[in-house]
């Protein structure tokens, strides 16, 4: 009878413990379905997603927000509608790419290529400047004294295989061109009655101090060992009113020391009146007070290195 009562006893412990233990797992499977069934479709205000993927979906397509990236790949089209701000801090000797776009051309192609980094400017209402790629190099902000090879704010370079090439038009680091379609002449105006110009190219150079390095608003340099037909060529197909004008501002107090100074040395300079500043032998001063019924030579040339000229007949 004892014996009896035990087992009873063992059985029906047993159970009430299997019991207890099948509920709560029955508990937690019927929660995970709920949660299953209620992220299908629902909204939810609060989500901490540690580990896994989220594949082939749309996120922020009705309302976006914020978003933090150790690594970003994008394989489409990506479309910004706001500024790009990347901001770097290098600390060890080594290249920083902020942006590295990589271009190939699989196949030959007879029309089309590629643009780059293309930005396009709509200037449709009045605006105070505009550009279309700009780049700024700071100084400023240096500590002390600094250490620089090569400080480019914006650099081309072609590397050439030796392969052969065709060129129809033309290779260039850098090119420049400017069309006008259905305009006139009377178009563009200078406002205000002051100093406007239209060019192809503009070197502003507004360092005001004399540095102890040579200062160049442009240089052309050839290479060791390379060859360069023509450092300057100026090609006309039109009409042009001068290849090259050198144009010193006398009435804004600016000096020209010479206009065109020679390899050796020597100088050409224009000026009224006769020659009367020390040069470099060999100079060639042009007076431009000399026309074809005035007394005196116009062309003079430097015999000693000093003030002495030679007028030519």
């Amino acid at each position: 009878m004892k014996k009896t009562r035990f087992i009873l006893a063992l059985t029906m412990a047993f159970i009430f413990l299997y019991a207890t233990v099948s509920q709560a797992w029955i508990t937690r499977v019927k929660n995970w379905l709920i949660v299953d069934s209620e992220i299908t479709g629902a909204t939810l205000t609060t989500v901490d997603i540690d580990s896994g993927s989220i594949d082939g979906t749309t996120i922020g397509a009705i309302s976006a927000s914020t978003g933090a990236f150790t690594t970003l790949s994008v394989s489409g089209l990506t479309t910004l509608t706001s500024a790009l701000t990347q901001t770097y801090t290098t600390t060890a000797d080594s290249y920083t790419t902020p942006i590295a776009v990589t271009w190939t051309a699989g196949a030959d192609m007879t029309a089309g290529g590629s643009n780059g980094i293309y930005i396009q400017s709509l200037v449709n209402e009045d605006v105070q400047n505009v550009y279309g790629h700009r780049s700024r190099i700071d100084l400023r902000s240096a500590a002390g004294t600094i250490a620089t090879n090569q400080l480019h704010a914006f650099d081309g370079l072609i590397n050439l295989d030796d392969g052969a090439m065709t060129v129809i038009d033309n290779i260039s680091a850098v090119g420049v061109a400017i069309y006008s379609v259905g305009i006139t002449a009377g178009d563009i105006t200078v406002a205000g009655g002051g100093y406007g110009s239209f060019n192809g190219m503009r070197v502003l150079w507004h360092a005001e101090e004399d540095f102890t390095i040579e200062t160049n608003g442009l240089l052309i340099e050839t290479g060791a060992s390379s060859h360069c037909d023509y450092g300057l060529n100026v090609y006309n197909d039109g009409t042009m009113t001068a290849g090259i004008w050198l144009h010193n501002n006398p009435a804004g107090g600016d000096t020209m020391a010479c206009d065109i100074k020679l390899s050796s040395g020597a100088t050409i300079t224009t000026g009224s009146g006769a020659p009367s500043a020390v040069a470099p032998e060999g100079s060639v001063y042009i007076r431009t007070d000399v026309t074809g019924g005035s007394a005196g030579s116009a062309i003079y040339i430097n015999t000693d290195g000093a003030t002495n000229w030679q007028a030519l007949t």
